[in-house]
Parts: C-alpha cells; sequence; structure tokens
C-alpha cells in the first residue's frame, strides 16, 4: 500500500444538464507539503462507470488556453478547494473530438448514475484516486 501524504475528495455541482467540478485536497501527512500546480487547472484523469462497473467513454475537447502557475503550502492537516473549469454532461451522440466548449467534457452515455474516479499527480506527489457518485 502507498504512503499517500495527500487525500482528495470530489464535489460536483450540478446545474441543470450539466455538473461543475471541485477538488477538495487535504494534508493527511505530519508535516507541511507544497502543492504546485497550474491555474486553470485540468490537469487530472477522469474515468467513468455505470453500476455494472462498465467504463464510459469520457470525451475531453482539445483546451488550449494560457495557464498561471501556482504554488500552495499546506499544513499538517489543512484542507484546500481546488477549482476546475471543467465541467460535466452526458452525450451518447458526441463526437470523439467533442463539442464547441473545451472546458465541458462529455460522458458518452445516456443519463445514467455513474462513479466518477479522477486520478492527479503533483510532481512526485502522489494521491490516491477521489472518487464520487453522480446521479443526474
Amino acid at each position: 500500500m502507498k504512503n499517500y501524504k495527500l487525500m482528495c475528495e470530489l464535489d460536483l455541482t450540478p446545474r441543470q444538464s450539466e455538473a461543475g467540478m471541485g477538488f477538495k485536497l487535504q494534508n493527511i501527512a505530519d508535516s507541511p507539503i507544497t502543492v504546485q500546480y497550474f491555474m486553470p487547472f485540468a490537469d487530472f484523469e477522469l474515468r467513468a462507470f455505470t453500476d455494472e462497473g462498465q467504463p464510459i467513454p469520457v470525451i475531453q475537447p482539445a483546451y488550449d488556453t494560457g495557464v498561471q502557475p501556482v504554488s500552495v503550502t499546506l499544513a499538517a492537516g489543512e484542507t484546500i478547494r481546488l477549482e476546475t473549469p471543467i465541467r460535466l454532461q452526458f452525450d451518447p451522440n458526441m463526437a470523439p473530438s467533442g463539442g464547441d466548449d473545451p472546458t465541458l467534457w462529455t460522458l458518452q452515455h445516456a443519463p445514467t448514475p455513474v462513479r466518477l474516479q479522477v486520478t492527479m499527480q503533483f510532481g512526485d506527489l502522489e494521491l490516491a484516486p477521489c472518487e464520487t457518485r453522480w446521479e443526474p
């Protein structure tokens, strides 16, 4: 078992036919940890699964934008919220290139309850995947 120093939680904010995303990062180590990333934050892998465990394709349009480096030091036990412009929608007919909005990722499936799993890494700091359930 890995010795993770950060724990994450995936927060969804449902809005009509889509959901906004955000993350809570908590330092679970006994000492401060510095986390470095770029804003807007979109450097993560998202996977989706039906209740039966079947993977659902996630379509991510090309996202080319300027970024700003960010460095945050979290004290032992401290939690921060990490915002992302990425939003999710369901569309079983979405083309593999995605739509016109690069911040709108598509689950290529009819709306159904899903388990979402996000994997992210900050330099050499690995996190256990964060998961949540979305019931549109």
